[in-house]
């Protein structure tokens, strides 16, 4: 892809027009999208939790590997692909790619992934850095 003026252009030249949806709550997780209000709103807060109900961060952490390994599979691109999308935009928190202080390839287990299971379906994936360092807003949705 590449733009021409105001048009997302294909690898031939031609008009892309991006029919899209929102891979949300995967790589980052937000309060409102949790089915409720709780007096957790951030990822942080909702990771905090549960820490606490499973007793460790470690086992917090493996649940929230899991949930990334598992919320998005190949049936799913399938289904949107068959729904008539061509992209997802996937919001994800910048912790993916900073672990204490340092730079980490661990967000890109993720997206390798996900690069590897849109491939094959033509969808295309726009990244959104939802959670940036130092907070780009003041939205819950931003972990702030």
């Amino acid at each position: 892809m590449r733009t021409q003026g105001t048009e997302i252009l294909n690898a031939a030249g031609e008009p892309h027009y991006i029919k899209g949806i929102n891979l949300g709550n995967w790589l980052l997780w937000e309060g409102y999208l949790m089915m409720g209000d709780f007096d957790y709103r951030t990822h942080s807060q909702f990771f905090d939790n549960l820490s606490v109900d499973f007793g460790s961060t470690t086992k917090a952490a493996e649940f929230e590997h899991q949930w990334r390994l598992h919320y998005v599979e190949e049936r799913t691109i399938a289904d949107l692909q068959a729904l008539g999308f061509n992209s997802v935009r996937v919001p994800f928190h910048y912790k993916l790619f900073w672990q204490d202080g340092e730079p980490s390839n661990q967000g890109f287990e993720y997206i390798d992934r996900l690069i590897a299971l849109c491939r094959p379906y033509k969808i295309s994936i726009l990244l959104d850095m939802h959670a940036a360092p130092g907070y780009q807003n003041p939205g819950d949705h931003s972990d702030n």
